[in-house]
């Protein structure tokens, strides 16, 4: 199997009606069977045989087969797109391969445990079990794979801007793939120190690092990423045409972290130009690709599932513990009394809590769906006076006008001792153009009232959709992870980020796209920030996650409203967001 995984998998498949051998026989071979799959790259299209072997070696005391089991379940899992599935079946291989002194197989486990986090984000646990994993291949003697957790460990480095630490492990990693000459592992480290040095702006050796990575690529699917990176780098370097060619070449990727990369890169790429059509085209399919990243990889969900799991495995250590008491009889029978007198009062208790929380709950739903629907209609309302604003601007265009030839066209005074029918003729001409101009001046003035009235009341009503949106928040789950965020003095994490846009979509559902298409040049940064403001958090809050000075963000503001939503005078960015 470690020598010749081809070899295996033919000797496997020859072995005819595997079915019929011993129970124990016909598991091994269906866990024999799914390691030689694995190992010879085939995509696992079913999960049915492995579970023969799951369901076998999970009541039995073979720690290692056990860990196996789980751990190439887990590999089945992700195959089939079970994220969910796969982490805890990676959870559970880890646990028993503790007892066992299968190095290598720890270091496995550890390092799609790794995966898996690293998609999620979760970058400071990716790069605990990737530290596990190397210490494991280091007593394995597995070079090889050392280098693929030295690359993990960089690219995890890199996502939390320790980038000197990442350039460290990252050339380790190089160093061992030019020995062994691993092309195709060498093209990928090459790619990530790309990334790391754009990130620091060293552009020239990005892009030496980049261009020699697509030489040392096989796989088309692993040549898209090379051309986003390089295409941005050209971005930075304002070579816009073959930053163009680039990113376009990249478009063809099926991986949705490439297209939504390369998606972001050509809208920013066209603004340069000045193609505000393709700029809204671009980041229209940027959103829509990270929508689906965000369902594929559904951090919260996939968090609650690690802890279900651990509390499951203290469910288990606890019952293997009562199973080993079982010569105390009589102190069995008194806990399991104890047990049961405690789990039907919890019950009882717990059924009352739950019945008084649901109530609660509908009620905070039915009150949240007032709010909302006072929230719509409030941006409704905005939208009809912002039209008759832009109407009675239009009218009030026309009276100036008409002021200003009706001012031009005013006779002027002749010689008194002009003949009396003239005089009488051009007194009565100036009366009735001074009455014309009187009445028109009284229009500009009722004008500019309605327009000044209209104003303060969209003023007023977003002011209230500030309020509704305070509301909104009221005992929610995200006001309660930021204040817990602040408390800890911790800036805005990934995690924290995504359940803020959720919140954002809940209470209204196409902000972010009018945000994008109003400002699409927004940083990442000021997109947190107008996030922020628009879920209403208080200035203190903002300025821990964001990791600013209150003074700065003040500053911040006034640059966005200038840079990005063009020549608004006096309009400050909390109110142009409630309006927007």
């Amino acid at each position: 199997m470690s020598e010749s995984p081809d070899s295996a998998l033919l000797l496997l498949e020859a072995i005819q009606s595997p079915e019929k051998q011993s129970a124990e026989d016909y598991a091994t071979w269906c866990l024999l069977l799914t390691q030689a799959r694995d190992k010879n790259y085939l995509e696992h299209t079913s999960d049915s045989v492995i579970n023969i072997a799951v369901r076998y070696f999970e009541k039995k005391s073979n720690m290692k087969r056990k860990a196996q089991a789980y751990y190439y379940k887990g590999r089945v899992n992700e195959d089939l797109g079970l994220t969910d599935n796969a982490l805890i079946n990676y959870l559970k291989a880890a646990d028993f391969v503790q007892n066992t002194g299968d190095y290598h197989l720890q270091g496995l486990i550890y390092m799609y445990l790794g995966n898996i986090y690293w998609y999620l984000n979760n970058n400071r646990e990716a790069l605990d079990v990737c530290k596990r994993a190397y210490d494991a291949f280091l007593l394995d003697k597995d070079t090889i794979n050392s280098a693929y957790i030295l690359r993990n460990m960089g690219r995890n480095y890199t996502a939390i801007l320790e980038n000197d630490t990442a350039v460290l492990c990252l050339n380790q990693a190089l160093d061992i793939a030019k020995l062994y000459n691993k092309i195709s592992l060498q093209g990928n480290i090459e790619t990530d120190l790309a990334n790391v040095y754009e990130e620091n702006k060293e552009y020239n050796k990005a892009l030496e690092y980049a261009l020699s990575a697509i030489t040392h690529t096989k796989s088309e699917s692993g040549l898209y990423p090379c051309f986003v990176l390089i295409g941005g780098i050209y971005k930075q370097l304002l070579r816009l045409d073959s930053a163009q060619c680039y990113l376009k070449k990249a478009l063809s990727s099926d991986d949705l972290y490439t297209k939504a990369a390369v998606n972001w890169e050509l809208a920013a790429l066209f603004k340069e130009k000045g193609d505000d059509a393709l700029v809204s085209h671009y980041l229209s399919a940027y959103i829509d690709c990270q929508d689906s990243i965000n369902i594929l990889y559904d951090a919260p969900r996939l968090k609650e599932l690690e802890m279900l799991y651990s509390k499951e495995k203290v469910e288990r250590e606890k019952d293997s513990l009562i199973q080993d008491k079982k010569v105390m009889r009589m102190w069995i029978a008194l806990c399991l009394f104890v047990i049961i007198t405690f789990v039907v009062s919890a019950h009882l208790l717990y059924q009352e809590f739950l019945k008084n929380k649901e109530a609660e709950v509908l009620a905070i739903a039915k009150e949240a769906d007032e709010y909302k629907k006072k929230y719509i209609d409030n941006c409704e309302e905005i939208k009809e006076k912002k039209q008759q604003i832009e109407f009675l601007e239009s009218s009030l265009s026309e009276k100036e006008c008409q002021l200003i030839t009706l001012k031009g066209r005013m006779p002027g005074m002749k010689p008194f001792l002009q003949g009396e029918t003239e005089n009488s003729s051009m007194m009565n001409d100036a009366t009735l153009k001074n009455q014309k101009l009187y009445d028109l001046n009284q229009e500009t003035t009722e004008l500019n009232q309605k327009i000044e009235q209209l104003n303060k009341d969209v003023l007023t009503l977003s002011k209230k959709n500030a309020s509704l949106v305070g509301l909104l928040l009221k005992s929610s789950e995200i006001k309660e992870a930021i204040a817990k965020s602040v408390e800890q003095n911790q800036v805005l994490t990934p995690n924290l980020w995504i359940k803020i846009q959720e919140k954002i979509r809940e209470i209204d559902i196409n902000f972010l796209r009018r945000l994008m298409k109003e400002a699409p040049t927004l940083t990442p940064k000021e997109m947190q920030l107008c996030c922020l403001i628009k879920l209403n958090i208080p200035l203190s809050q903002m300025a821990v996650l964001l990791q600013l000075d209150k003074r700065t963000i003040s500053k911040y503001k006034s640059s966005i409203v200038k840079k990005h939503f063009g020549k608004r005078d006096g309009i400050l960015l909390d109110m142009l967001l409630q309006q927007l």
